[in-house]
């Protein structure tokens, strides 16, 4: 992404009919380097309709970072 650029849209494959899961990061080359920043996304659907969340930064603080505000964003 851009420097301008900002994340509007994040799709989730299916891995089941209630629960979907991904794993994303970035980095500088294209192997054998580590994460400039990654993301690890869960979140149980329920009509169609998240029902739980799961969001886990990592390169963005000293530890993995749990992010609650942006869980309780996508449950509805």
């Amino acid at each position: 992404m851009e420097p301008s650029e900002i994340l509007a849209l994040v799709s989730v494959p299916q891995t089941s009919p209630h629960h979907r899961s991904i794993y994303l990061k970035t980095k500088e080359r294209r192997a054998y380097d580590f994460a400039l920043a990654s993301v690890a996304l869960a979140v149980e659907l329920s009509d169609g309709f998240v029902g739980d969340a799961r969001i886990v930064l990592g390169g963005v603080a000293p530890v993995p970072l749990r992010v609650p505000h942006a869980e309780n964003a996508l449950i509805r």
